[in-house]
């Protein structure tokens, strides 16, 4: 697959803009009446705004590929245009991360028509890699459990005693799934993206859930580095931890 994720070039992104546009649109065969986007776990305003960035693209592109010489408004236009799709995608402080989602629940039609690479489960033997990372995957601990929370390490094994992230990362992003311990997580499927850690430290909020308090809940985490290149590297270790809602909203049946 390719390993570059939103072209830069102009016709390949309008090209690229229109291709995933249209996929993210299409009705999900495997849960009719819905769109595939509603599988990718993207929202209604996500969609939007990406058909939104689409239609720009067309418009900009049509002029843009019309003049024999291409003036600096123009260009400078479409240029911006890229930045801003990248940025509402992996930007820093994007809580988006579209792309990932799509690497995380689409299946092989969409990694290459979004040019995303494979996630798929945690015991993958073979996962693919990114360049820039190799074999590097973060250390994630559990650091302190009260109610409403729990309170997260997320390191560099080969620096353990530094909080900055290893060269050519440019996040650290942290993932949970909550269930019974009965009831654990089968793959990374079943991860849903939370957060990304700020200088090894993250913060698991929980207090807004309600819980069944006859019940035992358990939140398992895993990390993953994100490279320069926009790959996503593979998950960390798996920390496991029992859920405290003393002070949430917990309900009893």
């Amino acid at each position: 697959m390719p390993t570059s994720r939103i072209p830069s070039e102009p016709s390949q992104f309008t090209t690229y803009m229109q291709a995933t546009d249209d996929r993210q649109l299409l009705d999900d065969p495997d849960n009719p009446g819905h769109p595939l986007y509603e599988k990718y776990k993207w929202t209604n305003a996500e969609s939007a705004q990406w058909t939104s960035y689409r239609n720009e693209a067309q418009t900009i592109f049509t002029q843009y590929d019309t003049e024999a010489l291409v003036n600096k408004l123009t260009r400078d236009q479409m240029n911006d245009l890229i930045r801003q799709v990248n940025d509402y995608d992996h930007g820093i402080g994007s809580i988006h991360h579209l792309l990932d989602k799509v690497a995380l629940y689409g299946n092989m039609t969409d990694w290459e028509i979004f040019r995303v690479k494979r996630s798929t489960s945690l015991s993958d033997d073979s996962p693919t890699r990114s360049a820039e990372l190799g074999n590097l995957v973060p250390v994630i601990t559990l650091r302190s459990s009260s109610p409403g929370q729990h309170e997260l390490t997320v390191n560099n094994p080969e620096t353990p005693d530094i909080h900055a992230l290893p060269d050519n990362v440019i996040f650290a992003e942290v993932y949970r799934y909550i269930n019974e311990v009965a009831i654990p997580p089968k793959s990374i499927l079943d991860f849903a993206q939370i957060g990304v850690a700020k200088r090894g430290l993250f913060l698991s909020n929980f207090a807004d859930r309600t819980f069944d308090r006859t019940r035992k809940y358990y939140a398992w985490y895993i990390a993953r580095y994100q490279a320069r290149d926009g790959e996503l590297g593979s998950p960390s270790n798996e920390v496991i931890a029992l859920i405290d809602d003393s002070g949430g909203r917990g309900i009893v049946n």
